[in-house]
């Protein structure tokens, strides 16, 4: 099964409680797809977000609009980086708003029409060479904000 990330975020809508699956995809019509299928079965809410290369507009490594893109969706900080990569590379993002009786059906949905599992694609990646970048400027940032006094003092 996919690694379809599924948040809950505390609203209630007629007393069940809503969350939010969000899966990731290579095309466009898988994506699409997934989003008409999700729609027919009564899900609520539903989101898709095209990376820029699947745009046409390749996107510099270093590029940080992906990051404002996905501020205001509900899925851990820690794979924001991930999904912005995916983006970046010309994925595309959707999210559907679920309940507890559209939950199965919709993640169903999602793995039927072909999301990706992330954390395969995330290996893949590191073997090519990404988050080598992101570790360096990591720890580039935690030098800059170290306050403790240099070791030789």
């Amino acid at each position: 099964m996919t690694n379809i990330d599924n948040n809950r975020s505390g609203a209630l809508v007629a007393n069940s409680a809503r969350s939010s699956l969000t899966a990731f995809f290579d095309r466009r019509s898988e994506a699409e797809a997934a989003i008409e299928r999700l729609e027919k079965a009564g899900v609520a809410d539903v989101r898709l977000l095209p990376g820029y290369e699947a745009q046409g507009t390749p996107v510099a490594p270093e590029s940080t609009g992906f990051w404002v893109k996905l501020e205001d969706w509900l899925f851990p900080d820690d794979d924001r980086s991930l999904y912005a990569e995916g983006l970046r590379r010309g994925g595309f993002l959707v999210s559907a708003s679920v309940d507890d009786t559209t939950s199965e059906t919709a993640h169903e949905i999602l793995d039927d029409e072909g999301a990706i599992d992330m954390d395969e694609r995330a290996d893949l990646w590191r073997t090519e060479g990404w988050g080598a970048r992101e570790q360096q400027a990591a720890a580039s940032r935690e030098d800059v904000f170290d306050d403790r006094p240099p070791a030789d003092c």
